[in-house]
């Protein structure tokens, strides 16, 4: 069983992410427990079958620039591999739709803002003021490329390409777990359990781990 967590900017929906595997196929149930009042109650739905996974490509260069300000930040790449997807907003490739998202995560992991979806040939994104970004905070910046298949005009298999950046606006960058003003092992763990690579937390932390905010 698997909990589900509320996000910010979806209060009221419920999600949960799993590491690609291409092996996630056919119909899943999905059953939900809550209590009101004293009663436990209980539903359940059935997915449509899940039989067209497709591992996405990432974008290319991705990257963070400050200059239009550290609550406005612009996400920068260079496109995507075009062998592997059509370009265009909701450009139609047989029944299959693709396109961009920008979305943040808090520190922990949870959704914080989402964009509109925009045309797959962008290749920057301004986070506007609208978002909320705060002071002396963690983010994860996440751009999202998004194939959805159509079947009869219904939506049905989603598949989705992350590429992610922690991002902070101030304070030592990296310090997390909790805010203490030390870089350490705990501060990778957390980043690393908020859903951001491995590798990209140790690349980013290279600088200040073992450092101090007074350092």
């Amino acid at each position: 069983m698997l909990n589900a967590t509320p996000s910010t900017a979806y209060p009221n929906d419920y999600y949960i992410m799993l590491p690609y595997n291409y092996e996630y196929t056919g119909q899943w149930r999905i059953d939900a427990t809550w209590t009101d009042g004293n009663q436990v109650q209980t539903a359940y739905t059935l997915t449509h079958v899940l039989d067209h996974m497709q591992q996405l490509p990432l974008a290319q260069s991705f990257s963070v620039s400050t200059s239009t300000g550290i609550l406005t930040p612009m996400l920068s790449w260079t496109g995507y591999d075009s062998s592997q997807y059509p370009s265009g907003m909701y450009l139609t490739e047989g029944n299959n739709d693709y396109w961009l998202r920008a979305r943040v995560r808090d520190a922990s992991g949870i959704i914080y803002w989402d964009s509109p979806n925009f045309q797959t040939t962008y290749t920057s994104y301004m986070i506007p003021e609208s978002a909320n970004l705060q002071l002396n905070q963690h983010y994860i910046l996440d751009l999202i490329l998004i194939n959805r298949e159509v079947e009869g005009g219904i939506p049905r298999t989603e598949n989705r390409a992350h590429n992610r950046l922690l991002y902070s606006t101030g304070g030592l960058y990296g310090d997390m777990a909790p805010l203490d003003g030390d870089v350490d092992g705990s501060d990778l763990v957390a980043w690393i359990a908020a859903g951001a690579p491995a590798g990209m937390v140790v690349s980013a932390f290279a600088a200040n781990f073992g450092k101090t905010s007074g350092q």
